[in-house]
């Protein structure tokens, strides 16, 4: 039985769809804890973004049509979420919501990632900051997945007290694994699992995979190329060009956890570079099965990666830095051992956590908030 049944405190009305991609652990994050209130009785209902085309006059008639919808609503007592906030689309939509009807709704967003962590233009960067300051200002509460991305909000000009963080939560099918796998195999098995998309930085993957092309190795790549596909159509055509195809085998998205599981079970080491991460749940799943980690130094993963205890870090971008570490792994076989053998160990510190955690932790603090405490 579940603890909560209070859906006549607050009703909740998330600008977005019912999840049903689950391609990202963020997104996986919003499934949990609307599983949960599902099964606590708490009122939620989604509200389809209409329009579906791309690009800024999207992003601007969303606000109006979002604006249009909450000057019909009659009620009060409404928390307004905002998933995947990295995006910042709803920038004039809290400002009028903050201007005119504070009383009546509460906004608060997820906010999982930062666009400005990875891109190289100027003007694009400042007016991501400048968009991403307007859409938090009218926030009254941020949810946040790891402490790296408070501390960014923080630099951003956005007091602490108003950001809380929520820690993802582990698949079961992984936190059931009780141990670790060691590979005595000549052929070393190197995987990543993420999505395709700048902010994981794998074209530093492909180059150093690139300079270690003599060596007998194979690098896995898990993850949804659709979602991105000019970055990933990159990424295809570096391994091409690099003639390293018979070196990089492209698996895709993998929908079933057990396979999932397969890949970690039977790889040797698991990279990623991520140029910016907050909590990439990549590491505890790995973790889970006593992979040995090389990852970026960079926003959270140092919350997860102990240098040396169940990993190295690398600096960010570093293709040469990268592909010496994996080299080190690769030729000493008693340091992967004792970096396997830490990470199945710091995987007992994250992986009890579930989805029902998840749930009561945002239930938590969107009752804080609507009680006036947040």
């Amino acid at each position: 039985m579940f603890e909560v049944n209070r859906a006549k405190e607050f009703k909740i009305v998330f600008c977005s769809q019912k999840p049903e991609d689950l391609s990202t652990g963020g997104v996986r994050q919003i499934a949990d804890v609307i599983r949960y209130f599902d099964k606590s009785g708490i009122c939620v209902q989604f509200l389809d973004r209409k329009l579906r085309f791309n690009g800024i006059i999207s992003d601007v008639l969303k606000n109006f049509w979002y604006i249009s919808k909450f000057l019909k609503i009659k009620e009060e007592n409404i928390i307004v979420v905002e998933p995947n906030s990295e995006r910042y689309s709803f920038f004039l939509f809290n400002i009028f919501i903050s201007l005119f009807l504070r009383k009546k709704f509460h906004l608060v967003g997820i906010v999982q990632a930062f666009y400005h962590s990875y891109r190289t233009s100027f003007i694009k960067n400042w007016m991501d900051r400048l968009l991403s300051y307007l859409f938090l200002q009218g926030l009254n509460l941020i949810i946040t997945s790891g402490k790296s991305a408070q501390d960014e909000l923080v630099k951003m000009g956005l007091p602490a007290s108003k950001i809380n963080n929520v820690y993802l939560a582990t698949r079961e099918e992984f936190a059931k694994n009780v141990e670790s796998s060691s590979h005595n195999n000549t052929s070393k098995k190197i995987l990543f699992v993420g999505r395709l998309h700048p902010v994981k930085g794998v074209e530093y993957l492909i180059e150093a995979i690139n300079i270690l092309k003599d060596r007998d190795i194979k690098l896995f790549i898990v993850g949804d190329f659709e979602k991105n596909i000019e970055y990933s159509r990159k990424i295809f055509e570096m391994v091409r060009r690099f003639g390293i195809g018979d070196k990089v085998e492209f698996i895709g998205r993998i929908f079933d956890d057990w396979r999932l599981a397969e890949f970690y079970r039977s790889s040797d080491i698991l990279v990623l570079p991520s140029v910016w991460d907050t909590s990439p749940i990549t590491l505890v799943e790995a973790m889970c099965f006593g992979l040995p980690i090389v990852a970026s130094k960079v926003g959270g993963i140092p919350e997860y990666v102990e240098d040396g205890v169940n990993g190295i870090l690398v600096h960010p971008k570093d293709s040469q830095e990268l592909a010496k570490t994996i080299s080190l792994l690769i030729d000493n076989c008693d340091l992967r051992e004792e970096l396997r053998k830490g990470s199945f160990r710091k995987s007992f510190e994250y992986r009890n956590r579930t989805w029902k955690d998840v749930g009561k932790e945002y239930y938590q603090v969107l009752s804080d908030l609507w009680r006036g405490k947040a």
